[in-house]
């Protein structure tokens, strides 16, 4: 009968620290076996918290510790227990309790944290490779304005190598775009236009490297006529 009442208060408690924490839980109903479990098996782990974290376990904690007294004693109260130590039992399992659901609740925020993290790397990663690929547009530009005034056997032979150098930059600019049009389609809001943004600024990119290939090709047949 004690374990059983034990068992539900664990529960309990748990649903009590979930609704009183920013970030609570969705499942109140879970038994207090799959409750046990809970950040112990995150992918993200408990290392390397921010204050932000830290306070959400922090708070988890008090709250698991404040209801779990509480209830205990309540409960020792109406079987005729020792209300001193169930208040004490309680305390205990309920911080226990909250530090469990604390360490899900600040790996959460963690992994929400890690998230924007990567994505703002992501964005900046885009803006720097776009800034090279318009230096890259410009140097093509040169390349091919010098090629003007060469023979035509040596235009093609330049020519020749300079597309060879534009072929890889466009295949490494296909492959580029692909995989941020894959991270985009997962992506909501304002996140996302940022990252479409880099993304057009790419294909527009492509689109003169495309153009500028045509012309080299051009040279290359006619030195070879």
């Amino acid at each position: 009968m004690i374990k059983m009442r034990i068992q539900k208060m664990r529960v309990l408690v748990a649903c009590l620290i979930a609704s009183a924490m920013p970030l609570g839980l969705t499942n109140c109903g879970a038994t207090a076996e799959s409750i046990g479990g809970v950040g112990t098996r995150s992918a993200v782990g408990n290392i390397g918290f921010d204050s932000k974290e830290r306070r959400i376990l922090g708070q988890a904690r008090g709250v698991g510790t404040a209801v779990g007294a509480g209830l205990g004693y309540l409960i020792a109260k109406k079987t005729g227990h020792n209300r001193l130590a169930g208040a004490g039992l309680g305390a205990l399992l309920g911080g226990a309790l909250g530090d469990q659901v604390g360490k899900n609740q600040a790996n959460n925020a963690k992994r929400k944290r890690l998230s924007n993290q990567n994505l703002r790397g992501m964005i900046a990663a885009a803006k720097e490779n776009n800034r090279k690929l318009a230096a890259y547009n410009r140097r093509v530009d040169r390349r091919i304005a010098e090629l003007r005034s060469k023979s035509r056997a040596e235009r093609g032979r330049l020519a020749r190598s300079e597309r060879k150098s534009v072929d890889s930059a466009i295949k490494q600019t296909d492959s580029l775009i692909k995989s941020r049009q894959v991270t985009a389609a997962k992506l909501h809001g304002s996140d996302k236009a940022m990252l479409a943004r880099e993304i057009r600024i790419a294909q527009n990119h492509r689109a003169t490297l495309a153009k500028q290939r045509q012309t080299l090709v051009g040279y290359e047949s006619l030195a070879s006529n």
